[in-house]
């Protein structure tokens, strides 16, 4: 092997090609001992520069054992057989990690060096190693897992469990080396978690989980987790949380969310806001039982869905007491109220045939802009509505 020549005192004078880099390096002579270091090295393995001069290898090897195991690649370092391979070593506070090591056979001052470089590779080597074990793992476990795997490389598909197969309604047989895109054309490998919703042959919708992880240049593994009674539960859990049970209507806590959440939507122009009342309430529940008052409950809040619009939303607010938004002015809401309460007087109620009325507190917001005072408005002109005489709509001026 023939060594590079290099003037001792000229190649240490030579700040950007060893002190300067970047790059930790070390040189070492035939018996391993450090000679010379840079800073980049002394930063990575935490030692001061007279901790680690003029001593052997072994103190950044991680164990005797390795010190004389990397001998034999010291030695085809110097016969010029190999000039790279990937080794562990071990910093001043004990960790080790994992370095490329490349090294170049030297002559400073008529005696054989080699100048090491020292490449931190130790993400790339638990990574790999991490892969390593989840592809043997997949393996292991491919078909017995209770959720959809599939391999893909270069966008088709090399392997799939049948939970896969069972949530797309297809045989392996007609899916393997097709591309997944052609299966679920929502798909995209752009994303690293999303969900999709796919329709099977049966026409049943599934809401799909995706999660992506990426185990070559080219190849995935994809998770496909049926999510469908989790969202179908979740949205009957919103419901519920956002329904009143007896009447169905908006509760009072989903009624006041929609009606703040309009007031702030500044390109809606107008709103009214009326709270209803059903009048001497309590004396249905008195003269003839909570059932039957129930009953009045339920079809007082039938009678309001009948009458008004799908943009027009309602609530019960609490007992006998309803909220309805208007997307209109004041004007042309009292004229929606009193037809309402007009109506209400000619109505029939429960299996008693009990007829009710309403008083009725209505503002618009034209002039109020803070939900707090809208409604607080809309009632205190109920509390006149029921002051007057009970039966009547009445709007703040």
């Amino acid at each position: 092997m023939d060594f590079a020549v290099v003037d001792y005192d000229q190649f240490m004078t030579q700040e950007i090609l060893f002190d300067k880099s970047i790059v930790p390096l070390a040189i070492v002579d035939s018996h391993r001992v450090i000679r010379k270091v840079n800073k980049r090295f002394l930063d990575i393995f935490g030692y001061n520069e007279d901790e680690v001069i003029g001593k052997q290898t072994s103190i950044i090897t991680p164990s005797y054992e390795k010190f004389y195991e990397y001998k034999k690649y010291f030695d085809r370092t110097k016969s010029g057989e190999i000039k790279t391979r990937e080794l562990q070593y071990k910093k001043k506070d004990g960790t080790l990690f994992w370095v490329k090591l490349t090294g170049v056979p030297i002559i400073l001052n008529e005696e054989e060096h080699i100048l090491w470089s020292f490449e931190d590779v130790n993400y790339e080597v638990e990574v790999r190693e991490k892969i390593e074990e989840q592809k043997r793992e997949l393996e292991a476990i491919f078909d017995k897992v209770k959720t959809g795997l599939v391999y893909i490389v270069e966008g088709k598909i090399k392997k799939a469990n049948s939970f896969f197969t069972k949530i797309i309604d297809k045989s392996k047989e007609e899916i393997l080396n097709k591309k997944i895109e052609d299966i679920l054309p929502s798909f995209s490998l752009e994303m690293h978690k999303y969900n999709i919703t796919f329709e099977k042959s049966d026409q049943i919708v599934l809401h799909i989980e995706i999660e992506i992880t990426q185990v070559g240049k080219e190849s995935y593994i994809i998770i496909f987790d049926d999510i469908s009674e989790h969202i179908n539960e979740k949205k009957q859990l919103q419901y519920l949380s956002e329904t009143d049970e007896l009447t169905g209507l908006y509760n009072r806590r989903a009624f006041i969310k929609v009606l703040q959440k309009m007031i702030s939507n500044h390109n809606r122009n107008f709103l009214s806001l009326a709270i209803l009342d059903i009048d001497h309430f309590k004396k249905i529940n008195d003269n003839f039982g909570h059932n039957i008052g129930d009953e009045v409950l339920i079809e007082f809040a039938k009678f309001l869905r009948n009458q008004l619009r799908e943009n027009e939303i309602i609530g019960r607010l609490g007992g006998e007491e309803f909220g309805i938004v208007l997307p209109v002015k004041k004007d042309l809401a009292y004229k929606i109220c009193e037809r309402l309460r007009t109506k209400l007087n000619n109505q029939l109620f429960s299996s008693k045939g009990l007829k009710i009325s309403a008083s009725i507190g209505l503002v618009d917001n034209q002039r109020i802009n803070k939900f707090e005072d809208l409604y607080k408005i809309a009632d205190q002109c109920l509390y006149n509505a029921k002051k007057q005489g009970r039966n009547r709509t009445v709007f703040k001026d």
